[in-house]
């Protein structure tokens, strides 16, 4: 019985071990799976070196509803990933040139994020097999969604709303990419 007792405190405390958020900080660099804590943050990019860089591979960085308030700084950039089949999920990111990049990565997904007032929503360059899914782009300066040098990239049930915006969907030098059930308006 007295054992018993003993574990007790393990069993209660081992969840809440594995259940811990993080906030999010200026220049994080986020290697395996990651939790925000839910609130706003406000991250500058001043250095335009990305404020959340997701290197890591085979991670999820889930944002649970936080937002990432950057000062609309020139080649700023919310979240960037160069990791391999990273998922970014559950993300608002607001005021920054670049909302989201993804770059040079592959089997990449970001899903249900949503990037307000930045010149360009969502980037994905040089990268292939990248899901962009169930996302908005809001209040868009250039352009919503942008494609470049890449390949096999699939954009679905995406929203993308310009602020008399250049392109709300734009694929340039990218091929075997399908844009599927998009809404796109203010562009």
């Amino acid at each position: 019985m007295k054992k018993l007792f003993a574990l007790l405190p393990f069993i209660f405390i081992l969840p809440l071990a594995f259940s811990q958020c993080v906030v999010p900080y200026e220049n994080m660099e986020i290697t395996s799976d990651t939790v925000f804590c839910q609130g706003t943050y406000y991250l500058n990019d001043s250095d335009a070196n990305s404020s959340i860089l997701v290197s890591g591979s085979n991670l999820v960085l889930d944002c649970n509803n936080s937002v990432i308030i950057g000062s609309s700084i020139q080649d700023s950039i919310g979240i960037e990933i160069t990791g391999n089949n990273a998922t970014v999920k559950n993300c608002k990111v607001e005021n920054f040139h670049y909302g989201i990049v993804a770059y040079q990565t592959n089997g990449s997904l970001i899903n249900n994020v949503k990037v307000n007032s930045s010149n360009i929503g969502i980037y994905v360059y040089d990268s292939s097999n990248v899901n962009v899914t169930s996302s908005i782009a809001d209040k868009i300066y250039e352009k919503a969604i942008y494609l470049k040098l890449s390949s096999s990239i699939l954009v679905e049930n995406n929203t993308a709303i310009g602020e008399n915006g250049e392109t709300g969907l734009r694929a340039e030098e990218s091929f075997d990419s399908v844009f599927r059930n998009n809404a796109i308006s203010g562009f």
